[in-house]
């Protein structure tokens, strides 16, 4: 059975119009599908498990414990948006909230909306390579996706470029679906999944940008081209569906404190704040794009291999021409360009220019782009060179294994390196709180996470 395309790919260019649909020549077969599907399902079962038995959060990032406070203060009542600026997060607090009303105040329920983004996201990497490509592109996209040790890292934590990943990808996934099938239905989810991953991180804005400017991009190569294609006015249905999502905003932030501009004042207003980042910082990215290949493994070693094979990959694609993957390398490729040298501020008068600090755990939004760049490179070697598909099979074999091999490793030494760290303060926090309410505890500094730890129990009788 052949695999259509519903990726509609520009007649010579980026997309293909209505009146071309590519085919792929390489046959999946029922059994082969099935097989796909139930190794799918035992990869996810394992992702799954191990986020389960191995919750890091809160990490020792203070964003995080930051977070799990707002969210305790959401279901009691005294939560509010305040200059604080990580209190506009929205769609990481309020999810952890209801997380702690449902199953308490643990490791597990700070951990659990992370989980569930992660898990959402490695599905929604599936779909992507799947729509894109093919279903083995989609399937190795999720197995890379599920070892990819950045997302498995904070997926167990509390931080919020999980959620804001996982509404990125959402947001091209929607984008896809609407291009191809010229609807506007799905045009409006997107719009909607880009304020999501805003109000997930103010970075995830990220992604509007690139799905806006993506669609320029392919609108006047068509119009150069004179292409047989019609790219429909319909794309502008994006922006209706970040206007409803404005618009929900605005009603909630009326009805909870007054001010419905409350999001984007503070918002904005830490972008603007004194923050200056020295250009030579950001060179730091490098060593973690390109981690040494040692038996030992540095903290910067917290994003692994795959990157190696996206800058093998998608030079070679672009040469080749593969049009399916234009939209992830293009994803992939200004995501890293805006993070390196890209404005969170500018203003003219006085003029201003304040650039994104290089926080290495930003990259999780470029990880879906580059795990479906690297399958499509992988399925594709294997569609041209048939005669030497045992060769290639068993490159493909070690391949993998030294990926998942290595990120298990990472991500184990990741994991025992922060038990080592917050023990001490886990095993206070049981003891402070098994003594009698009347005890009044004087802690003469900040502990990282104490009162976390201590379920945000009797938190008053600190001095």
């Amino acid at each position: 059975y052949a695999i259509k395309h519903t990726s509609k790919l520009l007649h010579g260019g980026v997309f293909l119009g209505k009146v071309k649909r590519h085919i792929i020549k390489q046959k999946i077969s029922k059994k082969n599908l099935k097989i796909i599907y139930i190794a799918l399902i035992l990869t996810l079962a394992y992702f799954i498990a191990y986020l389960i038995m191995h919750p890091m959060a809160p990490s020792l990032y203070d964003d995080d414990t930051t977070y799990e406070m707002l969210a305790y203060n959401y279901i009691h009542g005294t939560f509010a948006q305040s200059s604080y600026p990580y209190s506009t997060r929205l769609l990481q607090i309020i999810p952890i909230a209801l997380f702690y009303k449902a199953m308490g105040v643990n490791l597990l329920s700070n951990a659990m909306w992370n989980i569930i983004s992660s898990l959402l996201l490695v599905i929604l990497t599936f779909f992507i390579g799947r729509e894109l490509y093919n279903e083995y592109v989609g399937y190795l996209s999720a197995l890379i996706m599920c070892f990819f040790p950045l997302v498995v890292m904070l997926a167990a934590s509390g931080n919020e470029t999980i959620p804001m990943s996982m509404f990125a990808a959402l947001a091209v996934l929607s984008f896809i679906k609407g291009y191809s099938k010229n609807n506007s239905k799905w045009y409006f989810i997107t719009g909607i999944s880009i304020f999501a991953s805003f109000l997930a991180s103010p970075l995830g804005i990220l992604i509007g940008i690139i799905i806006f400017l993506y669609l320029i991009l392919i609108t006047l190569y068509s119009k150069f081209k004179k292409s047989n294609a019609v790219v429909s006015l319909k794309g502008l249905h994006i922006i209706s569906g970040i206007a409803f999502s404005v618009l929900i905003l605005l009603i909630y932030n009326y009805i909870t404190c007054g001010d419905p501009l409350v999001t984007f004042n503070i918002t904005l207003n830490f972008a603007s704040g004194p923050l200056f980042i020295k250009p030579a910082v950001h060179m730091q990215y490098y060593t973690v794009l390109f981690p040494p290949f040692t038996k030992n493994l540095p903290g910067y070693i917290n994003i692994g291999y795959v990157l190696y094979l996206f800058f093998i990959a998608a030079p070679y694609l672009v040469i080749k021409k593969v049009k399916q993957a234009f939209l992830p390398i293009f994803w992939f490729s200004f995501g890293l360009l805006y993070l390196w040298i890209g404005p969170m501020y500018i203003s003219l008068f006085p003029f201003k220019y304040m650039t994104i600090p290089p926080v290495w755990r930003y990259l999780t939004i470029l990880a879906a782009p580059a795990a479906v760049t690297v399958s499509i490179f992988i399925v594709r070697m294997f569609e041209i060179y048939k005669k030497h598909r045992i060769a290639l099979g068993i490159l493909f074999f070690l391949l993998m294994f030294f990926i998942i091999y290595s990120s298990i490793r990472i991500n184990l030494y990741e994991y025992s390196s922060y038990v080592k760290q917050i023990s001490p303060i886990f095993y206070l926090a049981q003891y402070l709180n098994a003594l009698p309410n009347s005890t009044t505890i004087y802690l003469p500094l900040q502990l990282p996470n104490l009162e976390v730890y201590m379920h945000f129990d009797n938190a008053s009788r600190f001095v």
